[in-house]
């Protein structure tokens, strides 16, 4: 290769920047409606993983969303708080133990929840279509090693992920070399 052609090939630093920058803005198109209609209710993002998690993993208590999202109670709090005060989300007393609380999402929080993540749905059914199924296998492989990469004890979205995979059993727990 000649000096001018070396010069002016991208470098493997080039193309991770080239990454990098297609995934900060691939995330700014898929949060792009979302964030309007949480904007135009005093919503945010935060608010948005709180009501998505619950539509998925409805009637978890208090701790366990703190565990799920990885973030503190008072994270969590401030986070709930507009949710609660909206009438999206309700605390209820866990049946088996009145001193947990449970939170469950409220028909309008459903509905709600609907409206942001089905936007979001359909942007990637979009995208995916345009690049094809083998694309896709490829951008769900990629997502899950980098999910892999998250410290020990913040992958609890990953291991419902291989739970689905497994036919909805239950995975033998990881030892800490393999997380």
């Amino acid at each position: 290769m000649t000096e001018k052609a070396a010069h002016h090939a991208p470098s493997r630093v080039d193309a991770l920047n080239e990454a990098l920058e297609l995934m900060h803005f691939g995330f700014r198109a898929l949060v792009h409606g979302p964030d309007v209609m949480l904007a135009s209710r005093g919503l945010g993002r935060a608010q948005h993983r709180v009501l998505y998690f619950l539509a998925r993993r409805p009637g978890r208590s208090v701790q366990e969303l703190v565990e799920l999202l990885s973030v503190t109670r008072q994270a969590l709090h401030e986070s709930m708080a507009p949710l609660l005060s909206g009438g999206f989300v309700e605390l209820t007393p866990a049946p088996d133990d009145r001193r947990r609380r449970l939170v469950t999402l409220t028909r309008e929080g459903a509905a709600l929840e609907e409206a942001l993540s089905g936007a979001q749905r359909a942007t990637m059914a979009a995208v995916f279509a345009e690049a094809g199924p083998e694309a896709e296998a490829r951008w769900r492989e990629v997502m899950r090693a980098l999910a892999r990469r998250l410290p020990p004890g913040s992958d609890a979205t990953l291991r419902v992920d291989e739970r689905q995979q497994a036919g909805g059993r239950k995975p033998r727990p990881r030892s800490p070399a393999r997380r």
